[in-house]
């Protein structure tokens, strides 16, 4: 048996787990940058930047502040820590548990919130329709102690529910209008389904954004300038949901290795983003269902907002 090591000696300690441990004063900032809401990326750039020589990798830093949390919760569960916490800071809490202990239903306001619905117990305001959770779970459950009362509630809330859900097609139906003949008609849509109803909304909705700030937000305007997706009139939403689609997406990898050999991508894989990949597949998917001989009009932005070429014009180098 030969007992030498079968591989050539590191050049440095780099991912060795005892040359990357860390010094008293740097656990001693790492747990400030953590309480600070600073990322486990940065906490790590900036011990390196402050020591030259750090050793320390990622994974050290999320295990670092794993054991700083369980410190924090002083050996109690996390529910137990929820609700600890929501007692130190005065929250209205109170909870159901079953034959075995488990909290079932759970209940928590802000003081001031408890503040307002004294004050103002004729309106309750539920947001509750648009944070995940991770374990898919609904935000809100109506409950009470009167059937009654629940069933009264429970049925309100579903007809203002579905009202809505029709508002907001005729709405997201106006603002995705891809001509401004689409647009024309979408908006006389909306007017005949809720001007009768909703007089003051739609008063709004014309002093607004549809007399003065339709070319911000309706695709039929919007179109003729190069945007490249970013749409959002708040740049935090439009942050926002181009990160959850990487997060729950398929990686930027994935995406250029998806078509390796294809004719029409020949030259930009790895060149160009995942998102310029997916729009050029796109069209190619709809050119390929188009007839050779098509003389369907062209109402396509892509060019216009995105600079690249739609369906009709990769018709023309199809051969």
């Amino acid at each position: 048996m030969d007992c030498r090591h079968n591989h050539p000696r590191p050049k440095d300690l780099h991912g060795h787990y005892r040359a990357g441990r860390l010094k008293d004063s740097e656990y001693t900032e790492v747990d400030k940058m953590t309480r600070a809401r600073m990322p486990p990326r940065k906490i790590l750039s900036k011990l390196k930047e402050d020591d030259k020589n750090n050793k320390t990798t990622l994974q050290q830093i999320y295990n670092a502040r794993s054991t700083l949390r369980r410190k924090d919760f002083q050996d109690k569960l996390v529910m137990q820590q929820l609700l600890w916490l929501a007692q130190k800071k005065n929250y209205a809490c109170q909870k159901k548990l079953d034959e075995f202990g488990h909290v079932t239903h759970l209940f928590i306001a802000h003081p001031e919130c408890v503040k307002l619905e004294l004050y103002f117990p004729q309106v309750l305001i539920l947001d509750c329709t648009y944070k995940p959770n991770k374990y898919e779970i609904p935000l809100m459950n109506v409950d009470g102690e009167r059937e009654v009362k629940k069933k009264k509630f429970k049925n309100a809330y579903e007809a203002n529910e579905r009202m809505w859900v029709y508002f907001s097609n005729d709405w997201n139906a106006l603002q995705w209008s891809i001509t401004e003949e689409v647009y024309e008609e979408n908006v006389a849509k909306l007017l005949a389904n809720w001007s009768v109803k909703y007089p003051e909304i739609i008063i709004y909705l014309r002093k607004q954004f549809l007399d003065n700030n339709k070319h911000r937000f309706v695709s039929a305007f919007k179109n003729h300038h190069k945007h490249f997706y970013n749409q959002a009139t708040s740049m935090v939403e439009s942050d926002h949901y181009r990160l959850k689609m990487n997060l729950f997406g398929k990686s930027l990898m994935m995406k250029h290795d998806d078509h390796p050999d294809d004719k029409w991508l020949r030259g930009l894989t790895h060149m160009v983003s995942h998102l310029c990949l997916e729009l050029i597949m796109k069209e190619v998917d709809l050119m390929e269902k188009m007839d050779a001989n098509s003389q369907e009009e062209c109402v396509c932005k892509m060019r216009e907002s995105m600079g690249l070429l739609c369906r009709h014009d990769l018709l023309r180098y199809k051969d």
